[in-house]
């Protein structure tokens, strides 16, 4: 930004918030793979069976990770 900034302007750091930003994606990560593990668990003790708790485990990231590339892809900038 210095290099655009008209010459004389001082340009200071005055909070860095990169390190809160980073925290909070970190723990939106743990709580998804928490959320994951946790209803992966409860589709086989109430269902019992492997292979549907293999296909809602498979599904639901997939479904997230797919709706963030069409998001990607629209040109919408929430995830940059």
């Amino acid at each position: 930004m210095q290099t655009a900034a008209p010459p004389g302007l001082k340009i200071d750091l005055l909070a860095d918030q990169s390190l809160f930003v980073e925290a909070a994606l970190d723990g939106v990560v743990r709580e998804g793979l928490i959320a994951a593990a946790l209803t992966a668990t409860f589709i086989l003790l109430f269902l019992g069976s492997w292979r549907s708790t293999l296909i809602v485990a498979i599904s639901i990231p997939l479904s997230v990770l797919s709706s963030l590339s069409l998001l990607s892809a629209m040109g919408t900038r929430s995830m940059s």
